[in-house]
This record gives structure tokens, C-alpha cells and sequence, in this order.
């Protein structure tokens, strides 16, 4: 299931693209503890839900559509722009560099967090898979 694998792969994919070389990037469950103070853009990225549909009669198709969620914070002093800054550039990479099948894309307004003097940006999207396998049921009828 996408839910487990692909934020660590994304981290990986992420972590490689030149575009977004200034930027730190971890998983968000489980947790791997951020630097503090933050000093740079810092990304995390978790899985939050997965709903199945089963496509077809007398198979095991199914549809799955798996909720993501993307957290960007920056320093306080590099201000809002700066997050939605790396936002768009995140973006771009993820819309237009991973083949994945993106669906809806929605975002939070830019907020500052007291607690760790960061701007964050979060936002989240969906990624669309279908898993097809067929089984004889006759045994089960």
C-alpha cells in the first residue's frame, strides 16, 4: 500500500532534485525528529487515510485513493514568502516529476508556529492506484 512506502520514497526522491537542494526532508510517522531551531526549509511528509472501492464483479480489483500530507516550515525570519516558495517549487516536483497519479491538491494558509518559530505551510494531495487480481471464488460459493 502507498500509505506505508511512499512518504520515505518521496523523502528519498525529494532529497535528490536540485530544485529543492536547500531544503531538509523527513518522514512524518515516524517521527524523525526535526533540527531545532530551524535554520532551513524543513519538510515532512506522512500518509494520512486510504479509501478503497472494489471495480468489477467476481474480481479483486480495487481502486484505492490515498491521502497524503505535506508540512513546510521555514525560519520565522525568511518570513511566508519563503515557504510558499519552496511550496510551488515542492509542487512543480511532485505534479510534473514523479509519474504518480496526483488527484486533488488543497492547501492551508501560511501560519506561524510560536511554539518553533517557524513559518508552515501545509497541504495535502491524493494519489490514485488501482490493484488488479483475479481469484476463483467458486470454491467460496
Amino acid at each position: 500500500m502507498l500509505i506505508n512506502t511512499l512518504p520515505a520514497k518521496l523523502v528519498s526522491w525529494f532529497s535528490q532534485q536540485e530544485a529543492l537542494g536547500d531544503c531538509v526532508f523527513l518522514t512524518a510517522y515516524p517521527g524523525t525528529p526535526a533540527k531545532r531551531p530551524v535554520t532551513e526549509p524543513t519538510v515532512t511528509i506522512g500518509g494520512e487515510n486510504v479509501s478503497v472501492e472494489e471495480i468489477g464483479q467476481g474480481t479483486a480489483s480495487r481502486s484505492a485513493l490515498t491521502s497524503f500530507v505535506i508540512r513546510i516550515h521555514t525560519p520565522s525570519y525568511l518570513g511566508g514568502a519563503a515557504c510558499s516558495d519552496v511550496a510551488a517549487r515542492l509542487l512543480d516536483a511532485l505534479l510534473f516529476g514523479t509519474g504518480l497519479n496526483i488527484g486533488a491538491v488543497t492547501s492551508d494558509k501560511v501560519r506561524y508556529d510560536r511554539n518553533t518559530d517557524t513559518v508552515i505551510l501545509e497541504f495535502h494531495f491524493t494519489v490514485a492506484e488501482t490493484v488488479r487480481q483475479t481469484y476463483d471464488w467458486s470454491e467460496f460459493l
